[in-house]
């Protein structure tokens, strides 16, 4: 599973600095968060299954799921 994405998908979903930094510079914010260009165009492009992907979840996509859920909304805004 990949943590830096997973960690940004928490962090936007919970902090509103990273937020904030999202929605003025979504590709500088994912950058600064180690996001590889794979992951920041799965998180652009809105597609919940090419994140999930890019997390390294199952095909069920629980635990992505459970994460992604609650951030879909601002990542869908910046992108």
């Amino acid at each position: 599973m990949n943590n830096k994405l997973l960690n940004f998908m928490v962090a936007l979903g919970q902090d509103q600095k990273v937020q904030r930094a999202y929605e003025a510079n979504a590709d500088a914010t994912m950058r600064a968060h180690g996001l590889s260009d794979r992951e920041i165009d799965a998180v652009r492009g809105g597609d919940e299954s090419a994140v999930y992907r890019a997390v390294g979840a199952t095909e069920d996509h629980t635990v992505a799921k459970l994460v992604f859920a609650p951030i879909a909304s601002p990542m869908k805004k910046a992108a």
